[in-house]
Formats: C-alpha cells, structure tokens, sequence
C-alpha cells in the first residue's frame, strides 16, 4: 500500500439502506468501513458521522469568472459571476483512508453564489441539492499544479453579495463556515463538538485506490460573519506637554493670604506698616530735637 498510487484493503463496508436519496453518494446514510494496514491491523471507519465540518477563512480575495449568457447562440454578452477564494483552517484534519501520511488542516476555500433554478432538477427527484463539495486533487506536473485539498460552496446571492462588501471594504474581522457532509469518514464518530475530529474521504470506489479518493458532498449550515468593533463614543484625547503648559496658564491664580506676593491686601498692609515705622522715628527724631533746643534755651 502506497500514499501516492496504491490501493487500500477493505475487509468489509455496511451502509445503511434506509435513505431516499442517491445510492453512489450514501447521501443521509450511515455504515461502516474496516481496513486492514500494512502490518495487518483492523482500522474501523465511520460513514456520515453527525458531526459540523467547521472551516475559519484565514485569507479571502474577490474574484471574477464571465460566460456566455447564451452559450448555444453564441451570443458575444458576458455575463460576470463574483466568486471569494482564499484559504480555511479546519477544525481538525482531513486525509484519505488508507494514506496515513495524506493529510492536511489548510484547505482552498472558493465560495460561490447560488443560481436560481439550478436546484430544480433536484427537487423534482426528491433529493437534496448538494452546496458543498470536499475532496483532493494530487499534483499534476503536466498542467503544473500542486496537490489541491479543497472545499468549494455555494450561498445565496445575497449572502455573497454582504461578504464581498465586507471584504472590500476592509470591516470583515471573521467569516465562519459549517458544512454538513455526506460520503466523509471519521475513526471517532461520537467525540463531543469541543474535540478536534480526524475526517477522511474514501479511496477510490473502482479499484479502493488512492490515486482518485472520492469526493465528499453536502450542504453548508451555516455562515456566520463578524465585523469589526466600532466605537461609539469618542476616545479620550491623550495630553500632550504642550497642552499641560497651556492648562497650567489658564488655570486662575489661586491666593495665598499669607504671601504678599500673591494676595494684595496683605501687600498694602505690609507697605503701610513700613510708612508706620517711618514715621515713628521722624516724629521721634523731631521731639528730641525741640527736647534738645528746650535745655538749650534753659541754660541760656
């Protein structure tokens, strides 16, 4: 058994025949697969576990794809599809049974809107439409590409409409995307929704290789945007020196009444007293003057 081009050995796969929906899908059913490994361990797989494939888009772009409106008329009018593309991280990992060595948490996200009446056809055999498709596409030197884990979905015009507005103009902070697949494994189909659960396509149906593995199909459950806060009151403005400085000149004089060199009425009374004081000592220089002339004449 080989990663690259080997075939896995199946001992044994149960699915469930009560489903109304498409047979080579297992659409709705369950079952289980049991592989042998290279050292001749049983490994047990779980068929559709009822669990939220969670994708967290890390990297998002707007992207443009233009067909012909009338394609047999060969009609010359484009018509543009809007369509995002980037990167998802995945709520735990993705592999292939049987590839031990296969696996990824990154997957390329393209996210689609919905074409009216592309599900009538669906609804007219009672099946449900898939919007979702997982799967792996290996490297292929001939075209140059890469090994291509991917997760393409389809949303509602108006879905896609707020995302991309949200994406040009810079508000987006996080987009979440849930999937509910069918034709997916898992090796632990009852851990709680907290627990990162391994999920894994099956090898490839006409010869159980790994070359191809099989597509994983569902619908999308869920889409859940958050923007960014905004604040609704204005900040506080930080103080500068400068504003300090002019704050301080603004600020009214506050008196001290027991500093002349702040309060006025102290001031006076200081200058009066010193008046005061001069003036004892004339009025003290002129009595002993007319005392002296006084003994003066008496002698005489």
């Amino acid at each position: 058994m080989n990663d690259e081009t080997g075939t896995v050995k199946i001992k044994s796969e149960t699915v469930s025949e009560d489903s109304a929906f498409r047979k080579h899908s297992n659409w709705g059913k369950t079952g289980k697969l049991i592989i042998e490994d290279e050292a001749g361990k049983d490994i047990e797989y779980e068929l559709n576990p009822i669990r939220t494939f969670e994708l967290k888009t890390e990297t998002l772009e707007v992207g443009a794809v233009g067909s012909y409106i009338d394609e047999e008329s060969k009609s010359p009018l484009i018509k543009t599809h809007h369509v995002l593309r980037g990167t998802a991280l995945l709520h735990g990992t993705l592999g292939v049974i049987g590839a031990p060595k296969l696996k990824t948490r990154i997957l390329n996200l393209s996210l689609k809107g919905s074409q009216d009446g592309r599900e009538q056809p669906w609804k007219e055999r009672g099946e449900v439409m898939p919007t979702a498709f997982v799967g792996f596409n290996r490297a292929d030197w001939e075209v140059g590409s890469d090994d291509d884990w991917f997760a393409e979905c389809f949303v509602a015009e108006a879905v896609l409409t707020e995302i991309i507005e949200s994406v040009r103009t810079g508000r987006i902070k996080s987009l979440k995307i849930n999937l509910r697949l069918q034709n997916i494994y898992t090796d632990d189909r009852w851990s709680p929704p907290s627990v990162r659960t391994d999920w894994f396509l099956r090898p490839n149906r006409s010869d159980n290789g790994l070359k191809i593995p099989e597509l994983a199909q569902g619908v999308v459950s869920g889409v859940f945007l958050s923007e960014r806060a905004v604040t609704l009151t204005e900040p506080a403005e930080e103080k500068t020196e400068s504003d300090e400085e002019s704050l301080e000149q603004e600020q009214p004089q506050v008196l001290n009444e027991s500093d002349p060199k702040t309060n006025p009425v102290a001031e006076s009374i200081v200058m009066l007293t010193a008046q005061l004081v001069e003036l004892r000592r004339v009025v003290w220089w002129i009595l002993m003057a007319i005392v002296a002339a006084a003994v003066v004449l008496k002698i005489k």
